[in-house]
C-alpha cells in the first residue's frame, strides 16, 4: 500500500474505529506551552525581552504571566542572571537557550521546578507517539546500528545499564498520529520518497561534554547533536522516523560513571506535541575492552553489510567472507605499561539459537573455529569465523543470533548478541509456501478474509502487494499487529500470528484457528523460521 492511498484510507478507518467501539473519545493532549526567553509572548526574542524581564524584577509589577518563559537559563529561578543569557544570546553569540526555544515548536518545560505557566495551552486529539532506547554501538563504524538494546536494572528504576568508555546510541522514534498521517511541511514523504524532519527537545539533567571539551551545561538543548548520518531506518509508509545521539564514541559524548536522566518530546509537521519521556542511563566503570562484531564479505567494506532495518549482519546464500571480532582498547585505559589485549587473558565461547539448523545441540560452542587473526599491540585484538564452502554451520537462509561472551581473567566478561541474516528469498523459499498450504480458501477473488496470497497467474511480486503493510480484517481494534505483514517486525505481522497459532494472545486480539485452516499437520518450524525471517529482514521483494 502506498503512502497516497494509506492517507486517503485512514480517515475511513478512524470512521470505522468508532462505529466499532459505540463511540470513541479521543485523548487529547493539553498542555501550557511557551518559547523559552519570549518574555514578551510576541513570537520573537530581542532586546524587549530581557529589558522586560528587568522591568518586572526591580519594579515588582504584576507576576510573570509564564514563569518558565522567563527563565531563561532553566534553575527554577528568575534572576538577573536570566536576563543576561539572553543578552549573551543575542548580541555575543552566546549559547542557545534551554528548550523549548524559538528555533523549534512551542513546548512545555521538560524540568521538574516549581515554577509555572498561566496561559499558552495548546491541545492535539492525536499527539504523536515517541520511543526511546539505548542499544549498543559499533565503535569504529558509528554509522551501524546493531539493535542490542541495552539491559535495564529494575532496583534503579528500570535505568539501561552501559560501561564506562562503551560506545552506545540513545535511539529515539517518533511516529505522527492518524490526522498527521497526510504528508506535513516537517513531517511527511518530500518529493524523493523520504521522510520530512520531526522536531525534537532533548535534555539531561547533569553537565556534559564532547570528546572535544566542549562543556554542555545541564538542560542544555542535545537536539542539535541528534545525527542523521547514523545509518537509521525510516519507514515511508508509516511515517516513523529515529535518530540517535551517539554517546562514549568517536566525535560523540563521553559519559564518565553515573545516572543519567534524559527527557525529551517530538512534534509533527503541525508542531504538535508528543507526551514527554524520560529515560535513564546508568553508567558504571569498568576497563573491560571495546568490543565490536561485523560480518566482512571477501569482497565488500563492513559497513556494507548490515540491514538498517534490523540492525543484522547480512550474508547472501553461499557468500563467502568472515564474522569479525574486535578488541579495542578502553578509553580509560593508562599508559602504565601493561597489555591488557593480550591473547592468553581471553578466553571466548559463541553459541547461537539455531545450532540444531546445522545438526548440533544449541549450546553448541563453536568458539573452536574462531581463530587469531591478529593482534596490533595498544590498538586492537581480532578474532574471526571463516564461512565459506568448506565450512557452512548456518548454510540455511534464515536468521541467526550469535551469542559472544568474552571473558577477561581479571576484569571480567563481556557479552554480546548479533544477528547474522543469510538472506530469505520471498519468490524461491516463501511464496511456494503459501501456494502450497494456503490455496483454495486464499485464492482468487473470493479469498476469506480478502487475503488472498495465492494466483498462480500472478507474479510472486503482484503476490506479495496484498500482504505488506495492508490491514488484517480479523484482530480486534488496539492489535499489536494490525497488518498482516509488518516488515521488521514478525511479533507485530498478524498473518504470522495466524501461521504459528499465536494470533489469540495477548496484545494480538485476534480470532479464529490457527492456519492453515485443514492443520494439523501445520508449517513446520524451520518453515515457519524463514517466514520469520523474512519478515525481519524487511520482507522484502527478492
Amino acid at each position: 500500500m502506498n503512502i497516497q492511498f494509506l492517507s486517503l484510507f485512514r480517515p475511513c478507518l478512524l470512521g470505522i474505529i468508532g462505529l466499532g467501539m459505540g463511540f470513541l473519545t479521543p485523548d487529547v493532549t493539553i498542555a501550557q506551552t511557551f518559547h523559552r526567553g519570549d518574555i514578551q509572548r510576541d513570537g520573537n526574542l530581542n532586546l524587549g525581552d530581557p529589558v522586560q524581564l528587568f522591568i518586572q524584577l526591580f519594579r515588582g509589577e504584576e507576576p510573570f504571566e509564564c514563569e518558565d518563559q522567563a527563565d531563561a537559563d532553566d534553575d527554577g529561578q528568575i534572576t538577573l542572571t536570566d536576563g543576561i543569557l539572553i543578552l549573551t544570546h543575542l548580541f555575543l553569540n552566546g549559547p542557545q537557550l534551554p528548550p523549548p526555544h524559538l528555533s523549534g515548536c512551542r513546548g512545555v518545560d521538560l524540568t521538574s521546578d516549581d515554577l509555572d505557566c498561566l496561559s499558552g495551552g495548546v491541545g492535539t486529539e492525536f499527539p504523536p507517539s515517541l520511543k526511546v532506547w539505548f542499544e549498543s554501538a559499533n565503535p569504529s563504524q558509528l554509522g551501524i546500528r546493531t539493535r542490542e538494546i541495552l539491559p535495564q536494572e529494575e532496583d534503579l528504576f528500570g535505568a539501561y545499564s552501559t560501561s564506562t568508555g562503551i560506545p552506545v546510541h540513545v535511539v529515539i522514534e517518533s511516529t505522527p498520529s492518524f490526522d498527521s498521517l497526510i504528508p506535513a511541511p516537517l513531517f511527511g514523504v518530500t518529493p524523493d520518497g523520504h521522510l520530512g524532519k520531526a522536531r525534537f527537545s532533548l535534555i539531561c539533567d547533569q553537565d556534559l561534554k564532547t570528546i572535544d571539551d566542549e562543556v554542555l551545561p545541564k538542560h542544555t538543548d542535545l537536539s542539535r547533536h541528534l545525527s542523521r548520518e547514523i545509518e537509521l531506518f525510516e519507514d515511508p509508509n508509516l511515517l516513523i522516523q529515529r535518530v540517535a545521539l551517539t554517546l562514549n564514541g568517536e566525535n560523540s559524548i563521553s559519559l564518565p560513571p553515573g545516572l543519567y536522566e534524559f527527557t525529551l518530546q517530538s512534534f509533527d509537521g503541525d508542531c504538535g506535541p508528543s507526551l514527554v519521556q524520560t529515560v535513564r542511563l546508568n553508567v558504571v566503570e569498568s576497563l573491560l575492552p571495546v568490543a565490536e562484531v561485523y560480518w566482512l564479505a571477501d569482497d565488500e567494506e563492513p559497513s556494507l553489510a548490515v540491514n538498517v532495518g534490523s540492525g543484522g549482519m547480512k550474508r547472501k546464500s553461499s557468500e563467502a567472507g568472515r564474522i569479525v571480532l574486535d578488541l579495542l582498547p578502553n578509553p580509560l585505559w593508562g599508559a602504565d605499561g601493561r597489555n591488557p589485549l593480550a591473547p592468553e587473558l581471553y578466553q571466548l565461547a559463541v553459541t547461537t539459537d539455531l545450532a540444531w539448523l546445522a545438526g548440533a545441540e544449541p549450546s553448541t560452542d563453536y568458539s573452536q573455529h574462531w581463530q587469531l587473526e591478529e593482534l596490533i599491540e595498544g590498538e586492537h585484538l581480532r578474532y574471526s569465523l571463516r564461512i565459506d564452502e568448506t565450512w557452512i554451520p548456518w548454510e540455511q537462509s534464515g536468521n541467526y543470533y550469535l551469542n559472544l561472551s568474552v571473558n577477561h581473567s581479571q576484569l571480567g566478561a563481556i557479552s554480546l548478541r548479533r544477528l547474522l541474516e543469510v538472506e530469505v528469498s520471498y519468490a524461491d523459499e516463501v511464496q511456494p509456501l503459501f501456494n502450497r498450504d494456503c490455496s483454495g480458501c486464499h485464492e482468487g477473488a473470493g479469498a476469506r478474509r480478502g487475503l488472498e496470497v495465492v494466483d498462480l497467474s500472478a507474479t510472486p511480486s503482484e503476490i506479495r502487494s496484498n500482504m505488506v503493510y495492508i490491514f488484517a480484517a480479523e484482530p480486534d481494534i488496539g492489535s499489536k499487529a494490525p497488518f498482516q505483514i509488518w516488515p521488521f517486525e514478525s511479533d507485530r505481522s498478524y498473518l504470522y500470528h495466524k501461521l504459528v497459532g499465536t494470533h489469540r494472545s495477548e496484545g494480538v486480539l485476534g480470532s479464529g484457528s490457527r492456519m492453515p485452516l485443514d492443520g494439523p499437520p501445520f508449517m513446520s518450524d524451520e518453515e515457519l523460521w524463514r517466514i520469520q525471517s523474512w519478515i525481519d529482514q524487511g520482507a522484502i521483494d527478492n
